[in-house]
């Protein structure tokens, strides 16, 4: 019989351990052992992906030193002690990763309160699938250090606090398929640090895209399937770093389901002159990462200039399922190109 973390008394006695990484074994069914707490000194604690059930107990809350907590993607829940008993001494943590564990118990936004209150220095806080409830609350506005929030796959029912603009060094905010509503507060997208929005099947999320800085740093910008409207805005060529993009031109894009979508548009007929439009006056040519393009199916003629896509790390160009019925533009500077697959279908 696999004997588990329990019977390792030795490890308990290192009193001046700092760093535990014990994680991507295979313990499950297994409890993490309450004998945790009399590590007082660790600093960084990683427990992640072992397949640990059951209760976190309380001795992690003895862990007043720690600055990183890792507890994600096991099979845990967080009842008695709940948030509060577990984090109100945790004072110095800076990164809490709780993916996965069951927070069902913390009703509406206490959690936020608990958070904000307990944890003042925190910079990344990921709670992907814990069953959480919102609304997010306001008193979240206090943690000005914030660098990463992921709060994909919970219960929000609220909408994105227009506070979040003023995390000046968010650099990460994915908070996909947690039913968000009202409308996005558009200067979120404009943070400088911003590498990563991703809002994902949120269908009742409004908004529309700003004008991006000229120095921005955004990598991903997903917004499928939500209710985003209006015309992409010509400053996207600003964003030298972008290389994922998925934009609903109509509101709810179709996904198939490949795994980098770089860049994706569609549209309906009403809208193709307008989308045109914007394609023709946007500056590609600086978007120097993209690797995928898919245009299918926007319902375009041979209006659009392929030149427009002449780009160094270009792996993909997706035409197929529009209506170009005459030649299509050649593209400027084709050797540079990296195994650029063109598909497109010519109406006869």
């Amino acid at each position: 019989m696999r004997k588990g973390i329990h019977y390792s008394r030795s490890l308990f006695d290192l009193q001046h351990l700092q760093s535990l990484k014990f994680a991507d074994n295979r313990y499950y069914g297994s409890q993490i052992p309450s004998a945790i707490g009399k590590l007082a000194n660790l600093r960084y604690l990683n427990l992640s992906r072992n397949g640990f059930g059951g209760q976190i107990p309380i001795g992690i809350s003895h862990l007043i030193k720690l600055t990183v907590l890792d507890l994600s993607e096991n099979y845990l829940e967080l009842k008695k002690p709940n948030l509060t008993m577990l984090v109100q001494s945790l004072t110095e943590l800076q990164e809490l990763y709780f993916d996965y564990v069951n927070l069902s118990a913390e009703k509406g936004g206490d959690w936020c309160k608990v958070i904000s209150s307990s944890l003042p220095h925190l910079r990344a806080l990921s709670l992907y699938n814990t069953s959480l409830s919102g609304p997010i609350d306001r008193c979240l506005a206090k943690l000005t250090s914030i660098s990463v929030i992921r709060l994909d796959y919970t219960h929000l029912y609220s909408p994105v606090p227009a506070f979040f603009a003023n995390f000046s060094n968010l650099t990460s905010l994915t908070l996909s398929v947690c039913g968000l509503c009202g409308t996005f507060p558009p200067e979120i997208v404009r943070i400088s640090t911003l590498q990563t929005v991703d809002l994902l099947v949120n269908q009742m999320l409004q908004g529309s895209l700003p004008e991006f800085p000229k120095k921005g740093y955004l990598r991903i910008l997903d917004l499928s399937i939500t209710n985003f409207s209006g015309v992409l805005p010509v400053s996207i060529g600003n964003l030298k770093m972008l290389s994922e993009i998925d934009i609903p031109i109509d509101g709810v894009p179709k996904v198939d389901g490949k795994p980098h979508i770089l860049v994706r548009f569609t549209n309906v007929r009403e809208q193709v002159q307008q989308f045109l439009t914007s394609i023709s006056s946007t500056h590609w040519e600086n978007l120097v990462n993209l690797a995928f393009v898919d245009l299918s199916p926007n319902l375009l003629d041979g209006g659009i200039a392929l030149s427009k896509f002449s780009l160094p790390l270009l792996q993909a160009l997706d035409l197929s399922n529009n209506e170009f019925s005459r030649q299509l533009h050649e593209f400027s500077n084709v050797s540079s190109l990296v195994d650029t697959q063109v598909n497109d279908r010519v109406s006869p």
